[in-house]
Order: C-alpha cells, then structure tokens, then sequence
C-alpha cells in the first residue's frame, strides 16, 4: 500500500526522533561508564523552552536536507556524580564545575557526531558545529515554534535517569528536503550499542 505523503512525513520524524534519542542515550552510557541510565518522556508539567537546569550544552548538526539543534539541560552537581569517574578522579568533589561542563559539552559533541555518522551511511551528508556551553535561563530565548511550511520544523523533549541523576535533553529538526530524508527509513536502530564498543571510544579528557 502507498503512503501518503503526510504518512510518510510522520515515518520520517519518528525515525529522525528515536535516532537522535538512542545517539544521546548511547554516548551517556558509554563515556559515564554506566549502562543502566533509562531513557524517560519527562514530566508533564516540562516543556520546550522552559529552564530545565542551570547549565546547558548545545550543539548544531546541519546539512542540504536537515537542520537538528540537540541539547542537554543539567545541574552541575548532579553531573559530576557521573563524570567523575571519566577524569580518573575518586569523588564528585574533587572535580571543578568547568570539568563538569567540558563533559557535557563533549557529550554533545559525541552525540552530533554518533547522528551525523548514521546519516552518513544512508547517503545523507551533514556537518556539526562546536558544542557550546551556555547558562540554561537563557534557553527561554529559543524557538521551538512547529511548523509545516515552508519545511517541516518540530521538537522533542526527553531525559536519561539514573537515580538521582536527571538529564534532560531537546532537539529542534528542520526538515529542508523530506523527499531525500526518506533514505533514512531504511536504517534499524541497533540494539545495546553502547555495550558493545570498546574502551577506545571513550573520552580522553586532560
């Protein structure tokens, strides 16, 4: 049976949606040396745009057909009960608010980077941009306005739980060419990626 066009619209979003989530959710699990943070819809009350910690990281993946603006919202004390462990450091308190925030900003970086290799292999080129740290009041200024015309623009709201450690993650997508994107269908997200790469993926952070 053919699909309309709106049905695959929506078959693209979700597929772009769950690749964006499971690049987040890999590169959390393997740079924080934990594989049982749980991806969760975030509480009702939580929307796009609201300020969902003090810190944020954020990075711009783009391209011909899709422009992707993925960020991660967190409190700094809660994350370096996390990344501690990535500066060989044994407790939280011996690692400094900006090692806190280097993190994050390579997570982001590791995530733009996990999305744009899977684009890659289905024929879809894009680029990345630095990650960039910012305080999270100022996502109050973003636009998460959805639109339709003249391309398809919508955004998603997540987070990666682990006790009570809380990452909350967005995205913006811009979809410039729907007709190219749909080459992205065809890509299975693999399961337990994160388990199965080595130690040589990990951050060597100084």
């Amino acid at each position: 049976m053919k699909l309309s066009s709106e049905e695959t619209v929506d078959l693209i979003k979700n597929k772009i949606t769950a690749i964006i989530r499971h690049s987040a959710e890999d590169s959390v699990r393997l740079q924080s040396h934990n594989t049982e943070f749980k991806l969760a819809d975030p509480d009702r009350n939580l929307k796009l745009g609201q300020v969902l910690g003090n810190r944020m990281s954020l990075i711009l993946v783009s391209g011909e057909t899709l422009r992707v603006t993925f960020k991660l919202h967190y409190n700094i004390g809660e994350i370096k009960d996390i990344a501690h462990r990535a500066y060989g450091k044994n407790t939280p308190a011996e690692l400094s608010d900006q090692q806190a925030m280097d993190f994050m900003k390579e997570l982001c970086n590791l995530s733009a980077g996990q999305i744009v290799k899977i684009f890659e292999q289905n024929d879809l080129l894009l680029g990345m941009s630095l990650p960039l740290g910012a305080r999270g009041f100022y996502d109050i200024f973003s636009d998460y306005a959805t639109a339709t015309q003249p391309y398809v623009k919508f955004g998603d709201l997540w987070s990666l739980k682990f006790g009570e450690c809380n990452i909350m993650m967005s995205s913006v997508v811009e979809m410039l060419d729907t007709q190219a994107l749909s080459n992205i269908l065809k890509y299975e997200i693999p399961l337990n990626a994160a388990n199965d790469k080595g130690d040589d993926e990990e951050i060597d952070f100084l």
